[in-house]
């Protein structure tokens, strides 16, 4: 535990907003971390992303933001932004502005009036033409200095939130009305409802109870959890159980398999279908040699657990049995058809190991399956929900040498290659996605070069739409309003005079020249 003590303790370099942990690090919840006989904000927060199911992670901030000291709300969310692993915490802010306002609306108030100055790009997406709307940001200093930028979507959580306050009537409508001038006087609009608190919208209250049951009744309680609301529970009651009787693990899986719910409930859900990678964790931990016998005997099994869990232990195994697994895998079965067992074991597998997984997987599949198989290193074993789940694979990707693999599978590999990948990389280090999708295009001759450069500098003619084009473009653009420093120091080690000067326009040019919003 000390290692990732260490490794979010550490202070984020500005030039990789990355943070170095691996899918094997995370640490699913069995129980609640303030209940520690030794839990601070600090512990509790580390263990909070520690655990990879986003909705379990959000209900329980929520509750703890809830039960903690109003006036302690402030340092909980400062140790939360440094570990959410994403440039644009809007989601984590509309969460805990949601509680802040209601608890202590004074002091949620002058920190949203601090968070409305980084206001920055709403869709980073959008910038692939120099004649969308004009990019607008509320401080561009404040922007500079900070490590995120936020869609002002996420601070509408606030008016809803002081509406709910204890404050007195007079106090109540004073605060409102300071919003409502500060925030006409920076936006044209009003804010929108910002979705309810997970706490509530999740029923919160039996995800509470859930890690509360006693041991001896969770078997019985999990019959009991049928509606649309209880996946959370259900997930839970599920992980305890196998935690605390490893012998159960078989009836834990088929049950998490098998079961059907009903459509709604909370938008945030753990895996929908079959067993989460969580609790395929927690059963590698307390009994792997069991899980190895069952994945590799799975009899009456579904292919798909079968499949998750051969892809976490294709590491863990011997040689022979890796190699009888990838032989099986190519095998079509009555649930999938010829060769789709191979992309999907070796999916699942780069979705832990990343290196070994994608370099099986060039032997194996054609370009379309390589691609597939990288695209699941990238998003990770929780498909990038939370985004800090997404880290280890990113850093895989930054160094996977496709260009090497051109004279052997042929320039198809460039074609589609990391532009879902890039999506998500822009919302974890847009500057990175920069220079990654750059590097990227040169080194694979994707586009002309002299093309990219009348693009750089400003010629509409060469832009394009949904390809690296486009993709590296719109991350170049934000990352000039955002950190134009670090993108200066960047372009000055760019190879030629011709490129250097049209990144160079770009960066003193990012706003577009279409009209303003």
């Amino acid at each position: 535990m000390l290692g990732l003590v260490l490794m979010f303790a550490a202070p984020m370099k500005l030039s990789a907003q990355r943070i170095a942990i691996k899918p094997q690090d995370f640490v699913p919840l069995t129980s609640l971390p303030w209940e520690d006989r030794d839990a601070n904000s600090e512990t509790v927060v580390r263990a909070l992303y520690l655990e990879p199911d986003v909705a379990i992670r959000n209900s329980l901030l929520s509750h703890y933001l809830h039960t903690i000291p109003a006036g302690h709300i402030e340092i909980v969310f400062n140790l939360c932004l440094a570990l959410e692993g994403t440039q644009t915490p809007d989601e984590l802010v509309g969460l805990v502005l949601t509680v802040w306002g209601e608890r202590d609306p004074h002091a949620a108030w002058v920190r949203t009036k601090e968070l409305m100055r980084v206001v920055g790009v709403d869709d980073w997406l959008g910038l692939d033409a120099w004649d969308r709307p004009k990019i607008t940001v509320q401080d561009e200093m404040a922007l500079h200095e900070s490590r995120f930028w936020l869609s002002s979507t996420s601070l509408g959580a606030l008016p809803h939130a002081i509406s709910r306050s204890s404050l007195p009537r007079n106090e109540r409508v004073q605060l409102l009305r300071e919003f409502a001038d500060e925030w006409l006087k920076r936006f044209d609009f009003w804010p929108g409802d910002w979705s309810a608190s997970p706490r509530e919208s999740v029923a919160g209250h039996k995800v509470i109870e859930a890690f509360q049951k006693p041991a001896a009744d969770l078997a019985g309680w999990l019959t009991q959890l049928r509606e649309a609301d209880d996946k959370l529970p259900f997930e839970i009651a599920l992980r305890r159980r196998l935690a605390s009787d490893p012998a159960s693990a078989v009836d834990v899986i088929k049950a998490a398999t098998v079961k059907n719910w009903p459509s709604g409930g909370c938008r945030l859900e753990p895996q929908s279908k079959g067993p989460s990678p969580a609790l395929m964790m927690l059963w590698e931990k307390v009994d792997m040699p069991g899980m190895i016998r069952w994945a590799d005997s799975p009899g009456e099994t579904d292919d798909a657990p079968v499949l998750r869990a051969r892809g976490m232990l294709m590491g863990r195994v011997e040689a022979d049995m890796r190699q009888r697994w990838l032989d099986d895998a190519k095998k079509p079965t009555k649930n999938r058809q010829d060769g789709w067992g191979t992309i999907q074991l070796l999916s699942e597998w780069a979705k832990w190991e990343p290196k070994p997984a994608a370099h099986a997987s060039v032997g194996f599949l054609d370009v379309d399956g390589i691609q597939t198989v990288v695209e699941s290193a990238a998003y990770g074993p929780w498909d990038s929900l939370p985004p800090n789940t997404s880290h280890f694979g990113l850093g895989f990707v930054k160094d996977f040498d496709v260009a090497s693999l051109i004279p052997k599978l042929g320039k198809d590999i460039v074609g589609e290659w990391g532009i879902t990948i890039m999506e998500l990389w822009g919302k974890v280090d847009v500057g990175e996605a920069a220079r990654y999708g750059l590097d990227f295009m040169l080194r694979t001759d994707y586009a002309p070069r002299a093309s990219l450069i009348k693009l750089f500098a400003g010629d509409d003619k060469y832009s394009s739409d949904s390809d690296m084009i486009d993709r590296t473009f719109c991350a170049l653009r934000a990352w000039a309003v955002f950190k134009p420093d670090e993108m200066r120091a960047w372009i000055a080690k760019q190879k030629g005079s011709d490129l250097r000067n049209a990144l160079t326009w770009l960066l003193d040019h990012p706003w577009g020249t279409g009209p303003e919003e």
